[in-house]
């Protein structure tokens, strides 16, 4: 067993969909990139008339990668709701158990990185205790974009999971649309998709609110349909092609859904059949499918959670001492040297912090521990 299937993603139900942990690669590692390529172009006052060539977009447009996290959000959790309503699975949904796992999974390694950052930023005197204190606490909270208006203060990139968690605890409501006929839930999922599509390019609706992201969940729900009911079909069959694989993904990239109404169809249309043709198996997923792939894919959280702080303390020391007077090569070394350390130190994090807390029994198991421990000193 390689290093990387030894610390593998552990998942509530045993069920591991590896082209899963693949997406999730795709969706992070433009992400990264970004967050590098922005902090260059702050350092060194490069205007963006410098970077609005189209071979740009890739970078430019990285931050899209959260998008795709929604989406896979809304895939993985509407699966369990899926199979049960439409009996593909006898495994009752306990809403409890549900809401529990959100919180047992999620809040440690998210609770252990924002007390630690907030540490940082008082320890070097970069905020006043006073002053970041209610930010912690808002952030905590998950209520931060809401009452500041902004990311939070701490680690501006938790706006996302702020989202996740809304979308989290409306999706047993959202779900209960699975007991109704295939015809009138596709019919409504894809009509919420539109709907949401267009309040969103004609309306200014804060974007960092489920109400500015609840499309791209929707696609994830409306994938997780199809997977569960038609991955054997000859339409999806037909999706299992390399180059549509790659066309997907290009689009995902180069296009920004902001643009208009319709570069926003286009690219939840397009995010659909990634989704699609990623789940059956060629030459194309045993790229999704690889052992540093799918590990680098299945750490994503801790990647998420600690790499935009990384980058603002690594970047601020050597993009500024790097004098290429060629964006280029400014992007391409601080890249070199950025990325390794995100990736070690996630590495780290993730074994740490994140992995121990996938185990569905872990606070049972310190409970156990705690009361045979007691027992032998009595």
């Amino acid at each position: 067993m390689s290093f990387f299937s030894r610390f593998r993603r552990i998942t509530s139900t045993g069920k591991y969909l590896p082209f899963i942990d693949g997406l999730r690669f795709i969706a992070i590692t433009p992400v990264v990139l970004s967050h590098i390529f922005h902090l260059i172009m702050v350092k060194k006052n490069i205007p963006q008339s410098h970077i609005n060539s189209f071979l740009w977009n890739p970078v430019n447009n990285g931050g899209q990668g959260v998008q795709i996290f929604f989406a896979i959000s809304g895939f993985i959790l509407a699966i369990p709701f899926i199979s049960y309503h439409l009996g593909i699975s006898q495994k009752s949904i306990s809403i409890k158990g549900y809401f529990l796992r959100r919180l047992t999974r999620l809040e440690p390694p998210y609770i252990i990185s924002m007390l630690f950052f907030f540490m940082v930023l008082i320890v070097t005197h970069k905020n006043a205790f006073s002053e970041l204190f209610p930010h912690l606490i808002a952030s905590l909270f998950y209520v931060h974009n809401i009452i500041y208006g902004k990311g939070s203060d701490i680690n501006t990139v938790a706006w996302s999971l702020e989202v996740e968690i809304q979308f989290y605890i409306l999706a047993p409501l959202i779900f209960l649309i699975f007991k109704s006929n295939q015809l009138l839930r596709r019919s409504v999922i894809v009509l919420f998709i539109i709907t949401f599509a267009f309040l969103n390019a004609y309306f200014d609706i804060y974007y960092r609110t489920l109400l500015g992201q609840f499309q791209f969940f929707l696609i994830g729900v409306l994938a997780a349909d199809i997977y569960l009911t038609q991955k054997d079909t000859n339409i999806i069959k037909q999706l299992n092609r390399p180059l549509i694989f790659v066309f997907c993904l290009s689009i995902l990239l180069f296009i920004n859904y902001r643009d208009s109404f319709f570069s926003q169809l286009l690219f939840l249309f397009d995010l659909l059949v990634l989704f699609l043709c990623s789940i059956s198996s060629n030459l194309k997923n045993k790229f999704l499918k690889s052992d540093i792939i799918t590990f680098t894919g299945g750490m994503c959280y801790s990647i998420y959670l600690i790499h935009y702080p990384l980058i603002s303390l690594i970047g601020n020391k050597i993009i500024t001492k790097i004098y290429f007077n060629n964006i280029v090569l400014d992007f391409i070394i601080s890249s070199l040297i950025i990325v390794p350390v995100i990736f070690f130190t996630s590495v780290g994090f993730y074994i740490l912090f994140e992995r121990p807390f996938m185990d569905k029994e872990w606070y049972k198991k310190i409970f156990v521990f705690k009361n045979k421990k007691r027992k032998l000193n009595f």
